[in-house]
């Protein structure tokens, strides 16, 4: 499971640095809306299954959200300096820094979305079970939709299409934070009886494969211009699961917080290493690689201050 969080870190690197657009444009943009979108429901997957165990054993949720509002007021206080207006006055400082401190800048969403994610979770656990899971799904679909009628311009020039079109109306904790850490949640509730159907996970494993290429291709098919973003694709909601409980049940991981933590580093610093060395590099796939090696360097950077201070990664 460490070992795949690093992939899944790479995947995301590869999202935002484009690496495979100086090799083929339709390439790129079929890997980066298509295949490395597992990557960051993965991560939400992987939080609501330890999230249970933390609940179970009786982890306050305060305790929770201070370790998760400490770690996004760090990194959104350290890519200030991307999103600031300094030629501004400071009210207008403050305003777009409360603004991209809500919305969570670039790739800190995600820290945003796991804390109102797992606070409506909390919310809403007593639910039977069966209602859970139906209410996740409803609600990833739901805003699945959202994002298609975007993309799509199914409203143009209509005041729908421009509110569809923002990226914090359907990429958020309501969405896609708060499904994806239910399905953790209920993987882990019901771990034995699911790891005995390992028949039935393979199948739903290889049905969203190959809904998810499917998905892919014909997003790349109707979208000639590569500029509209699928953060969120319907089968998403199948094969992630899926890859998640093939790796809980594989024997051939190897356990080790090293991976987990360097694959931590490289979410979180590689924004600032591609923003660097593409004032060098320009657009080249060179920008990726010198990327994926500093963000892994600073682990050694990083492990000592967050063993200090606590709450960096």
């Amino acid at each position: 499971m460490d070992q795949a969080k690093l992939v899944m870190a790479l995947m995301v690197l590869c999202i935002h640095s484009s690496f495979f657009k100086v090799y083929s444009e339709s390439v790129n943009y079929f890997l980066v809306q298509s295949v490395f979108r597992v990557a960051v429901p993965l991560f939400f997957i992987i939080s609501g299954f330890y999230f249970y165990s933390f609940l179970a054993k009786g982890g306050k949720l305060k305790q929770w959200l201070v370790r998760l509002l400490v770690m996004h007021t760090i990194w959104s206080v350290v890519y200030a300096y991307f999103y600031l207006p300094f030629g501004d006055g400071f009210s207008s400082i403050v305003i777009e820094f409360i603004k991209r401190y809500i919305e969570g800048y670039l790739h800190l969403w995600f820290l945003m979305a796991m804390i109102g994610g797992g606070i409506l979770l909390v919310f809403l656990r007593r639910l039977k079970d069966a209602y859970l899971l139906l209410l996740l799904v409803v609600v990833f679909f739901a805003g699945a939709l959202i994002q298609y009628m975007g993309s799509y311009h199914v409203f143009s020039g209509a005041y729908l299409d421009k509110l569809f079109n923002k990226t914090h109306i359907y990429r958020n904790f309501f969405f896609v934070g708060f499904p994806f850490l239910a399905v953790g949640y209920l993987i882990a509730k019901y771990k034995k009886q699911i790891l005995e159907r390992k028949n039935v996970i393979w199948l739903a494993f290889w049905v969203g494969v190959i809904l998810l290429l499917l998905e892919g291709a014909l997003n790349l098919s109707y979208v000639p211009s590569y500029k509209e973003n699928f953060d969120i694709l319907f089968s998403l909601i199948v094969v992630c699961p899926a890859v998640f409980i093939l790796l809980l049940s594989s024997k051939r991981s190897v356990e080790s917080p090293v991976f987990s933590d360097i694959s931590a580093c490289v979410y979180f610093t590689h924004p600032l290493f591609i923003e660097i060395f593409s004032v060098a590099f320009g657009g080249h796939g060179l920008v990726t690689l010198l990327t994926l090696i500093f963000s892994c360097l600073s682990y050694f950077v990083l492990l000592p201050v967050n063993n200090k201070y606590r709450y960096v990664f």
